[in-house]
């Protein structure tokens, strides 16, 4: 009985190997233009931005403030000095001495506002956006950044357990940390003259840091004393960097015209025992190559294209989807439509694409093939609103 067994499993792998068409794909990047989504009026080439950061406001108003305070100190102590050389000028020589150690007078200014975040310079901000194209100037796109105060919504010591060596034994231990709970909000607002795009609250979402961890709470209250100007700082700045460059993508999208890239594959068959694929193999490396030239001579690379889907159409037209020892069954068939589709996208004919998936689904190709053949569906959906977006 194992006998037979095993001679039905190698004829079932050998069926496999002679009848089970294993694809194989060549790899190519293609270049192309991206047009933008939603164009700006004609001539706007330059982007600003401006940043409003109301706690370095408020901390202008308290730091004038003290510096008011600190001059009325100063002021009161020169007269009552003036009083003292008076009084120095008029002292009997025999109860000067007295006079002298009676005196308590000393100049005790008050200690100048610390801040308590980042404060920026706006052309770091500034600089933390770049936009393909545009040049930084006036009367183009305007980014208006309105930087909150930090809002802190917890600052505890939190405990939390670890294992340590100790001698030849590993013991749990109590650890203390200081936990912090914050939130920095940052508006951002992008017009192109007076007309606003968009509008958007970024960091919304409250965040959490810890610190290094200590044997005891007070040392983490000592260590907090000292470093809480400095993290605080932290932490105001790299979220408000981060949303500023994290509008790039999105403004180069809508706004800007780019030049990008992507990759294309090209399936066939592997040749085996008395099934050739030459012709297919040759196929996908004249795509291949046709691929490679649109950037460079565009009608040398549609011709070459060209040349591909003449021989995948051939194949296609001795298909046989209910005969898997076919040379072009139904899986080998799925990934020529695939073919077809990338090399209509490339030469810009959705239509023509759009039909070659609607042929894919009725043979019930691989779902992975479709799904691929969708995405580069909606991809050439995606370029020709473009187009329309930008009058082509």
């Amino acid at each position: 009985m194992t006998r037979c067994l095993s001679i039905l499993f190698c004829l079932t792998m050998l069926t496999s190997v002679a009848f089970g068409q294993r694809m194989k794909s060549e790899k190519e990047r293609f270049t192309y233009t991206q047009l933008p989504s939603e164009p700006l009026p004609d001539g706007i080439a330059t982007f600003r931005v401006h940043l409003e950061q109301t706690a370095k406001e408020s901390y202008g108003i308290e730091f004038r403030g003290w510096q008011s305070e600190v001059k009325a100190e100063w002021k009161a102590f020169q007269q009552q000095w003036q009083q003292i050389v008076d009084e120095v000028d008029s002292a009997a020589p025999e109860s000067f001495a007295q006079w002298q150690s009676s005196r308590t007078d000393t100049l005790v200014l008050p200690a100048a506002p610390q801040p308590s975040e980042y404060f920026f310079d706006p052309a770091e901000v500034q600089y933390a956006l770049q936009l393909t194209g545009f040049d930084v100037g006036d009367d183009g796109l305007d980014v208006d950044v309105v930087v909150d105060p930090l809002n802190i919504t917890e600052e505890v010591v939190a405990t939390k357990k670890e294992k340590v060596k100790r001698g030849e034994e590993t013991v749990e231990v109590t650890k203390f940390y200081l936990k912090l709970t914050y939130v920095q909000p940052v508006h951002i607002t992008v017009s192109a003259r007076g007309v606003t795009l968009k509008s958007t609250d970024a960091n919304a979402r409250p965040r959490t840091w810890s610190s290094k961890t200590f044997d005891r709470d007070q040392q983490v209250r000592d260590w907090w004393a000292v470093q809480k100007p400095t993290i605080l700082a932290q932490q105001t700045k790299m979220p408000v960097l981060h949303a500023v460059s994290s509008l790039q993508a999105d403004l180069e999208d809508k706004h800007c015209t780019l030049e990008k890239s992507r990759e294309c594959e090209w399936h066939f068959p592997k040749t085996t025992g008395k099934v050739n694929y030459a012709d297919l193999r040759g196929a996908a490396f004249d795509a291949k190559f046709g691929a490679s030239k649109l950037g460079s001579d565009r009608t040398a690379g549609e011709e070459s294209l060209r040349k591909a889907t003449v021989v995948w159409a051939a194949a296609l037209s001795e298909a046989d989807f209910e005969d898997k020892k076919a040379r072009i069954d139904r899986k080998v068939a799925g990934f020529l439509y695939l073919n077809l589709i990338e090399a209509a996208i490339l030469m810009d004919n959705l239509s023509q694409a759009e039909g070659y998936l609607l042929e894919m689904n009725k043979v019930d190709a691989k779902n992975g093939a479709i799904k691929d053949g969708e995405r580069w569906i909606e991809f050439g959906r995606d370029l020709e609103r473009r187009k329309a977006a930008n009058g082509l």
